[in-house]
This record gives C-alpha cells, structure tokens and sequence, in this order.
C-alpha cells in the first residue's frame, strides 16, 4: 500500500505538470505584420492577437524598435460560441513607420496574461531608401476582427459622439509648477475627473513641460494604476507642441501620453504616475527661440556622441475618489453599464416554419467600457428554443472618449404556429452626466409562424442555453461495493520495474517542470526590471560580438568598418553594464563610469581609451590599420568584458 500511495503522488505530480502546461496551450499569441519591405517614411501594420484568454487583456506594450517609430491604434474583440464551447480572440492594432534604410530584425514582443508572460517571434523588416510615399496618421479605428482564415470585414463607422460628452470639452493641465529641483523641465501628470462613478472613464494625461533642447525617452517606471480597466489612447506621429506660460514663464508643452482609466469598485484609489525619462541640453532657450524647441527629438534616437543630460521625472500621485452607484431608482435589468449608449435590434426574417431559426442581431454602441457590456437578460420563452450564436465587439477611441459597439446574435426556433411575438429586451445604464438610470428596449417583433412537419434539428455551430436543458431524471440508485484483491504471484517482479520507471518518469518530468518554472519566474522579473535583465545579459551579448568580429579578422575587412563594429560592441556592452541609456547617455559618461571601476593606473583602462580613439577615426575619418591592431583591440575587448564581470559581481 505504500508503494501504491507512492505512485498515486507521483502521477499527481505529472498530472499537475501537464494541466498547468494544458492552460497556457489554451492560449497563443501571434504576430502578423501586412508587409517585410518598405522605403523610409513607409508604414508597416501589425496585429498582435490573443487567442483562448480570460478576463481583460491589456494591450501589448512594444519594445523601443530600432529604426521604427511605433503607435497604438485600438483593440477588437470577438468571442464565438460552438459546438458547445466558447472562444475568445482580442486583435491589438499597431502602425510601425520606418525611419532609416537598413535590414532590421524586431525583437519579440512580450504579452503579460494572468501572471504568465507570451512571446511573439522575431521578425525581419528590410527598410530600403527612397522618397516616401504621403502618409496618413495612425487611425484611431481598427479594422472589425474576422474569423480565422477568412478577410476581415469592412471597418465599422465610429458611433456618433454624445452630445455632453467629454470630448468636445478643451482639456488643460493645472498651470502650477510642481516643487523640483530644476524647474526649467517637469512634468504634469493629471485626470480631467478627480470624483467619478464606479466604472465612469477618468482620463489620465502626462504634459512634459520644458526651457530645454529635450528628447523625450519614454517611462523608465509604468504608472501604478491597480483597481483600473485600463485603455491606451494611441499619440500622434508627430507630437503637438505649443508655447505656454506657467507663473508666468514660457515654457514648451507636449502632451505625452493619454490613458482612459474605468474603476472597477468605489474606493478613494492614489494614482502613482511612474518616471518619465528624458535627455536634455543644459542651455535653457529664450522665449524666441521656443519655435525650435523639440526639433527631431521626440521618438528620435539621436547621436550617441552628442552632449546630453539624463533626466528622471517622476510627477506627484493623483488621488481619485470613486462614488457607488446609486441604488435609487436602479432598474432589474442593470448590470454594471455606465456611460451613454443607444441599442438597435433587426430580425433576419419575420415569416418562417416551425423549428426553422430566426436570427435576431442586438447591437449596443456609445461612449464607455463597451468591453464589460452583457447581453440583455432572456426571460423564459415556453414557445422557442433560443441559442447564443456570436458576441463580438470594437472599441473606438473618440476624441478623448473610449467609445464603441458590441453586437449580440440569438437564435430563436419557435415550436407553435401562428402569430407569435418575441420577447422584449431590455438593457439598462448609468449615465454619470445626468446621474440617473436608462433603459433601454427593443421593438416588438411579431413572427408569422407557419406549420411544419419537419423534425428539429439544433443549428450547427450553436450551444443551447442552460434554462432549455433538460432535467436529468433519476431512474435507479445502484452502488455497489468494491472490492480490493491482490494476487501478485511470480509477477512482483514485473510491478516492481514498473513501479520505479513510472516514479523514475515522474520525477524526471516534475524538475523539467520546475526549471520550466523557474525560467518562467525569470522573464517576469527580467520584464519588471529592465536594467537587471540588460545588466545580466550584457556579457553573452559582448560575447556573440567578439566571436563575429574574430570572424571578420579571417574575412580581411576594412578597418574602418570593423573598428566601428568594435565601437558598436564595446559601447552596448558598457551601456548595458552600466545601466546608462545607449540614445540619452555620452561617451564622456561611460567612460567617467569605467574610471570609477577601474584604477587610473591600470594600464587597461588607458588600452580601452586607445581603441575608443580609434574607434573616433575610424567613424570621422580614413585609417589604414593592420591584422595586428585588429587582433590587439579584440584582445583589448575580451580583457575588458573578463575584467568588469569579475568586478561587478
């Protein structure tokens, strides 16, 4: 017995493995990207969809793409009910724009789904020079999601805005200028709402205020924002910049960033902002040079040797106070809606047989969380079978208002002849303007129901709902007991075998369970801190470069080219060692670090000065340099990346 008490935990323990591994195949995650060639000044659209999640998935946030300027264009969901289960797919919309010709492999990009971290594959974009072709702004209306396989349908019209929506409202940041140590940059981060109902959109804003020739970096730090139902308003290619005046100084303002945030409980929440980073040059501008402030430096890399400051700013929290919706006056029908929205309901045909299906299509659009929308309640219906069919929504981002619609379809199968008339839906919201409860209703529909001798056949593709299941009635109750025997004999030997390779397995796959796990764990914390992750792979990273340019020592390359691979590989290694930005930090930065580490005397650090001189010439200038400096300054790196790893440990 307890051999057999063995065996049953080690096949709960492969059963544990293997159910844990079954969830995350439920879900998938792909990339697809419309085109791999574009000139400069093109655009490239990519969809990255979620398939088999649950609950509120949160947009992909995309990774600095080196040669790309990015943008987040909106969302669309669709969930499909057959053959008795349900399935979901979220489409996330992105615009890439390329900004310098070259060959560019993108790096995967890492989706978050209850504590579990997806990666796409990398993918590889040729950029070819040219003129550019006009371009339009990232729209802020996705294409409808189709089905697997087949086209997407045309893209839907955006619902009309509500006349006393927050949209048509200019929106402006508090003019006050924050305590910092430098008031000649900050940052404003800002909700248009202090005091909302329970699921009411706040919109959150940051506005980078400065007197400096400033590149905006994007955060360092996400904004803390638990509590939330949280949506990406995507910016324009071109941030909006405009001269203003705080306490009456001039400043540059670009709004940089706008998220619309929904509170999914009452509660007085404290919004942390996270960092902003940014660089900067120390010559704050006079009033009439303003019109040049901002030049090629928003979502620009610049020059790596140009002569910048890297700056942290970190706005003060927010606090928001959420009210309860009110129980006055709240409708049976109510679930949770709060915005404005109007409904429409369309019958494919009004004249059918008995057990043929009717198909009713409900749609909800307006001004809210068009994501959390439920299906309006079904009464019972003595006279129809009714089957859910499809659910699939789009969200819009309108103005500064997250808007959309979400279309239902229900089958209805009507079991009697005549004239028999649908059930009236209703669906009840909260309108936080006016703070008071809607509802709204469906027309009557009256079917012509003629008679049919046909037998009833359930619609392919559909799930009947439970409150048309039939009970299940008990015949019989009829236990009987089991009894245990055991006649092991001259076969003892066989279960024994088999005894240890089944727990010799388990084990087995339980550690490639846990280094599974552990892997796991790592590329969470590897995405919640990005410095640790480059800080940790910064010698694997040197190293693949100095294996490539032993190669190219073989090959007899030029020596300017190669000397500018060796500053290529020795600058990322150090700007990743040190945690310093390779767009924000100096050459003059990098090497004050290496000082701190190594020793002045140390006849290395003057060895590493030396190659980064002619790294310089070889950049600005013609060199003619031999195999044996070639091998001297990869010696050099090798010793370097040795020498840091043993002093940074």
């Amino acid at each position: 017995m307890k051999k057999i008490g063995l065996a049953a935990f080690a096949a709960l323990l492969i059963w544990g493995s293997f159910s844990v591994q079954a969830a995350s195949e439920n879900i998938s995650v792909t990339s697809v990207f419309d085109r791999r060639s574009v000139s400069v000044g093109e655009e490239i659209n990519l969809k990255i969809t979620v398939a088999g999640a649950e609950g509120n998935v949160q947009p992909p946030r995309l990774p600095a793409f080196q040669g790309f300027d990015s943008f987040y264009t909106g969302r669309a969901s669709h969930l499909t009910f057959m053959n008795g289960q349900s399935t979901s797919r979220v489409e996330f919309s992105y615009v890439l724009i390329a900004k310098a010709p070259g060959r560019y492999t993108l790096d995967p990009i890492a989706v978050s789904i209850q504590e579990r971290v997806f990666r796409t594959d990398p993918i590889e974009i040729e950029v070819t020079p040219g003129a550019a072709r006009p371009l339009n702004r990232p729209s802020a209306y996705p294409a409808m999601a189709g089905s697997a396989g087949q086209p997407s349908p045309a893209p839907m019209t955006p619902p009309a805005q509500p006349y006393n929506s927050p949209a048509s409202s200019v929106l402006q940041a508090p003019q006050t200028i924050p305590p910092s140590n430098d008031e000649n940059i900050f940052v404003q981060a800002w909700a248009d709402q202090p005091e909302v109902y329970q699921n009411q959109q706040v919109l959150l804003n940051y506005s980078l205020y400065t007197r400096y020739d400033t590149r905006y970096e994007g955060f360092e730090e996400e904004p803390e924002v638990s509590g939330f139902w949280i949506e990406e308003f995507p910016m324009e290619r071109d941030i909006e910049k405009q001269t203003v005046k705080v306490q009456g100084r001039p400043y540059v303002r670009a709004d940089i960033r706008r998220m619309a945030l929904f509170p999914t409980a009452p509660a007085v929440y404290t919004i942390r902002p996270g960092r902003i980073r940014a660089s900067v040059r120390q010559q704050p501008q006079a009033q009439s040079m303003f019109d040049d402030f901002f030049d090629d430096s928003f979502f620009n890399s610049g020059g790596f040797f140009a002569r910048r400051e890297n700056r942290l700013l970190e706005p003060a929290p927010i606090q928001i106070r959420v009210k309860a919706l009110p129980e006055a006056g709240k409708p049976k029908s109510f679930s949770g809606a709060v915005g404005d929205f109007r409904m429409t309901a369309s019958l494919d045909k009004k004249d059918v047989e008995m057990n043929e299906p009717v198909t009713m299509t409900l749609s909800i659009e307006g001004a809210g969380n068009i994501e959390t929308l439920n299906k309006p309640e079904l009464p019972d219906l003595p006279d129809f079978k009714v089957y859910e069919a499809d659910t699939s929504s789009q969200m819009f981002k309108t103005g500064v208002v997250i808007s959309g619609r979400k279309t239902f379809e229900i089958v209805f199968i009507p079991r009697r002849a005549g004239s028999v008339p649908l059930p009236v839906l209703e669906f009840s919201y909260f309108n936080p303007q006016e703070a008071r409860y809607v509802t709204l209703k469906t027309p009557v529909f009256q079917l012509q129901v003629k008679p049919s001798s046909k037998n009833f056949e359930l619609p392919k593709g559909l799930v009947q709902q439970e409150i048309f299941k039939k009970d299940v009635k008990v015949e019989n109750r009829d236990i009987q007991t089991i009894r245990e025997t055991s006649q092991l004999g001259k076969n003892r030997r066989v279960l024994d075998a088999f005894f240890y390779g089944f727990a010799s397995l388990s084990i087995f796959l339980t550690m490639i369970y846990l280094i599974q796990l552990w892997r796991a764990r790592l590329e969470d914390l590897y995405d919640k801190d990005h410095a640790l992750r480059r800080r940790r792979t910064a010698k694997h990273t040197a190293q693949s470069g100095v294996r490539g340019l032993r190669k190219r020592i073989r090959q007899d390359e030029p020596g300017a080219s190669y000397f500018q691979e060796v500053d290529r590989v020795l600058t990322q290694y150090l700007t990743d060692k040190f945690n310093v930005s390779a767009y924000g930090g100096t050459r003059f930065e990098i090497e004050a670090k290496l000082q701190q580490l190594l020793s002045p005397q140390d006849t290395l650090l003057e060895e590493v000065l030396r190659i980064h001189r002619i790294c310089d010439e070889a950049r600005f200038g013609q060199v003619s340099v031999t195999a044996q400096e070639k091998q001297q300054a990869l010696d050099v790196l090798s010793r370097l990346v040795l020498r840091v790893e043993k002093l940074c440990r």
